[in-house]
């Protein structure tokens, strides 16, 4: 099948079109069984350690909205997404308990895809700036350089 940036344009709207709306079927659609995620953890392969890894963010940010504020392209396969993020600390967060408190930050999520699914996957996050508005780091300095 032959992709272009506009395909790309239209599936990285959908994955986070179906994330806010709760739709993480249509969402997993979009990602290959056998996708090759940079941040995983050791036990987390494939689309089955996304889920998981999804489900935990999902469980301790029930109400997390992602907004896209850049895409840009390397070459027609490879995509970087900035993302706004913002949501409530209201559940377990991978071993956090919850905060009850709101924080907005930024993601950098860069994707391969092949055939209209991501085959592999690197994020950056903002988590610094996430946990001081969590309260579970200090204040002061600045987020980056």
């Amino acid at each position: 099948m032959t992709e272009d940036i506009g395909d790309h344009r239209r599936r990285i709207a959908a994955l986070y079109d179906a994330w806010n709306d709760d739709r993480m079927e249509d969402a997993y659609a979009l990602i290959d069984e056998h996708v090759v995620d940079h941040n995983a953890g050791d036990d987390e392969a494939g689309l089955a350690g996304v889920r998981a890894a999804l489900d935990g963010v999902r469980t301790g940010f029930p109400d997390l909205r992602y907004t896209v504020e850049h895409v840009a392209f390397d070459g027609i396969d490879v995509t970087a997404v900035r993302l706004h993020c913002a949501g409530t600390h209201t559940g377990d967060f991978f071993g956090t308990p919850p905060t009850q408190r709101r924080a907005e930050w930024r993601e950098t999520r860069w994707a391969r895809w092949r055939d209209g699914k991501v085959v592999e996957h690197w994020a950056t996050t903002d988590s610094l700036s996430m946990m001081r508005q969590l309260g579970l780091v200090g204040a002061g300095g600045r987020d980056s350089w």
